[in-house]
């Protein structure tokens, strides 16, 4: 991937958000307006970013959006980066979903997996990655994230791909911003995959992590049903095991590997390593004593004492998982709760400021100088500036009236004297006598 391998930015991360100090708003601003869209092309597919790893040839379900008829470009925009488009044919936005999250959220793994979007910027040669990782939780509730995903995995009229075949499916008119959490999220830049150091033709790749409180939903059925796609390559008598049994119950529960699609056992191993600790190896071997003294208990006592030594050989095993480098993570509080489109006219009008961003020689770094920023606010169209600027003329138009009004009153009363006694003089000096 993109970087050094000493600037510590490797995934997968655990998200802790109270670890997370960086915020700027104005630097990691995301704008987004997906199409809609009614024809996907899925296959069984590793991204390219994970292609490296040993045997990551399936398991992932690749999600293809075809391009919309219509022809108008969707509206995505980073502010670091520009505007984006997808990393498909033609521009199609791709996205995968992994049924067990690449990455934890305040040290869970979401209990519905994760899905991951590409986008990248337009330009042909030289351009960067950006992923956006949304948690996804299992729920009940019919909402537009659950719809989404049960008209992908739910559709009868054509079978899922069990291999790398390529199948289109036809639904109705859907659009990715049902997955898009309306929340805040932060802004990884230059990231790694387990240390990969960059290489010659190696993408620069950012990412954006959403808040897993705002997590979109799936249905538990509909979560099941994708990852019963692909070939079943797990080899349940692999003889890892801290509980010193071959095939062991516990051992899936126990290391925790990734169950992404039936992928084989290989590269999930890579991603998600289990560190046995000597206090893991201790407490399993501990329950695996008790264990066969008390055989199959039935008393209740034994039962939790079994069930409390389980729990702590598992709590002692470590994840290979890596804190976010706190220098290059970047919070942004208001992130997506505006949802999709230009919210830019919905903003506070009074955080507006006629000043740019500038770079280190004082130009800013979208070209525009402090007259074309102050045009730009003058010429908004939020509603409450333009009920401000409405309001200023109307002050201006009272003002001014205000003024020809005491003027006319000053002009008068100066001169009424004069236009009342005018005929009076007049006819005095006619009543004077002849001398």
């Amino acid at each position: 991937m993109s970087g050094v391998c000493e600037n510590g930015n490797t995934l997968p991360i655990d998200l802790d958000k109270s670890e997370l100090v960086n915020v700027s708003e104005q630097l990691t601003r995301f704008k987004y307006d997906f199409l809609q869209c009614n024809e996907f092309d899925i296959t069984v597919e590793c991204p390219g970013w994970l292609s490296y790893m040993t045997d990551c040839t399936t398991g992932v379900i690749k999600i293809e959006q075809k391009k919309p008829s219509n022809g108008v470009e969707q509206l995505l925009n980073l502010s670091t980066m520009g505007n984006l488009i997808g990393t498909g044919n033609d521009g199609n936005i791709v996205c995968y979903y992994f049924p067990t999250s690449l990455n934890f959220y305040n040290g869970e793994a979401p209990t519905g997996g994760e899905i991951v979007i590409e986008l990248r910027t337009k330009q042909i040669t030289g351009y960067e990655l950006l992923l956006l990782f949304i948690p996804v939780i299992l729920g009940e509730t019919n909402l537009s994230s659950t719809e989404w995903f049960n008209n992908i995995i739910g559709n009868y009229t054509t079978k899922l791909p069990s291999d790398d075949e390529q199948v289109s499916i036809l639904t109705r008119s859907m659009s990715l911003n049902s997955l898009i959490p309306k929340s805040q999220y932060w802004v990884y830049n230059e990231i790694q995959l387990h240390g990969k150091c960059q290489e010659e033709n190696d993408i620069t790749t950012h990412a954006i992590f959403f808040d897993i409180d705002y997590a979109i939903t799936i249905y538990e059925s509909s979560r099941n049903s994708f990852n019963d796609v692909g070939p079943n390559n797990i080899d349940d008598t692999d003889p890892v095991d801290i509980f010193g049994e071959e095939g062991s119950p516990y051992k899936q529960d126990l290391r925790e590997l990734m169950d992404i699609g039936n992928n084989s056992f290989d590269w999930k191993e890579i991603w998600h390593k289990k560190i046995f600790t000597d206090d893991a190896a201790a407490a399993a071997a501990e329950y695996k004593t008790k264990k066969e003294e008390y055989g199959d208990p039935v008393d209740a006592d034994k039962i939790k004492e079994l069930e409390e030594l389980k729990a702590l050989a598992e709590a002692k095993v470590k994840r290979d998982l890596n804190p976010p480098n706190r220098g290059s993570i970047f919070s942004n509080e208001q992130g997506t709760k505006k949802g999709p489109g230009d919210n830019s006219s919905r903003s506070d009008p009074f955080s507006l400021t006629c000043e740019p961003i500038v770079d280190e020689d004082d130009k800013p770094i979208d070209g525009k100088d402090r007259l074309e920023w102050v045009k730009e606010i003058y010429n908004s169209d939020n509603k409450t500036l333009q009920g401000m600027k409405k309001w200023f003329w109307i002050f201006l138009f009272v003002i001014a009236l205000t003024g020809i009004l005491m003027a006319l009153h000053v002009f008068i009363f100066k001169n009424i004297g004069l236009f009342i006694t005018q005929n009076e003089i007049i006819n005095r000096v006619d009543l004077l006598p002849d001398n």
